[in-house]
């Protein structure tokens, strides 16, 4: 009741057909947990504006997926979405292997479209990239000492972690032997929004690259002193 929910993008800008990675996070993306349906009101994607209408001064996005519902709500009414105080996004790869692709992270690679319109539209959007949150990872002991307190404190909520980080950890033991523990990509983005100070920025232009091959849907950012021009700078 608290939190409302609203109705996203059902495909990709791209068009392409929606692939999903049951292996990676479940399939509703609580590991093996299927909880059962409760009827909840869904709003459509237009009544978010008067959220963000009255919350414009003071409000940070967070985007923590592939960004085709996002970029739908600039395609709705950009002026709106151009005015939100801060963007903070989950997404890209730099000088790292993507998690998709040899070069492409998960979230840009499901629809680059929606990145590159992200990239070109939001106003002071920062990234957090792979390359940063794949050294954020939570070890199996961890995750013993987290189920213990949940259990300890009788916390419903908190008992599903242990499970959903468990089937996490199962499919990244397999495709990245040797990791150690489970990285915590979406953790690390609201992390930043908690503890901005304790973070280093590079403010560079940043890409990704939407046409189809090997190369579809990498992120570039330029590094250099002199940069070309038409990128829009980023964090």
């Amino acid at each position: 009741k608290e939190i409302p929910v609203f109705l996203g993008a059902s495909v990709p800008l791209t068009g392409i057909l929606v692939q999903y990675f049951p292996e990676v996070h479940g399939k509703v993306g609580l590991g093996p947990i299927i909880p059962p349906e409760i009827p909840y009101p869904i709003y459509p994607i237009n009544d978010i504006y008067k959220i963000i209408n009255s919350n414009l001064d003071d409000l940070t996005i967070i985007n923590l997926g592939r960004l085709s519902s996002l970029a739908t709500s600039f395609i709705l009414n950009l002026e709106v979405m151009r005015n939100v105080k801060e963007y903070i996004c989950m997404g890209g790869a730099f000088f790292y292997p993507g998690n998709v692709t040899a070069v492409a992270e998960a979230n840009f690679y499901a629809d680059p479209y929606a990145a590159n319109l992200i990239l070109q539209h939001a106003k002071n959007l920062t990234i957090i990239p792979l390359n940063v949150t794949q050294h954020a990872i939570v070890t199996p002991e961890m995750v013993q000492q987290i189920d213990a307190f949940h259990r300890n404190t009788q916390d419903l909520a908190g008992l599903i972690i242990k499970p959903m980080l468990d089937y996490y950890y199962n499919f990244y033991s397999k495709s990245n032997p040797g990791i150690g523990g489970s990285p915590m990509h979406d953790f690390v983005t609201i992390w930043y929004l908690l503890n901005p100070d304790a973070v280093h920025l590079s403010k560079v232009p940043i890409k990704v690259i939407p046409d189809q091959g090997e190369g579809f849907g990498q992120s570039i950012a330029d590094f250099r002193f002199v940069t070309n021009p038409g990128y829009k700078t980023h964090n």
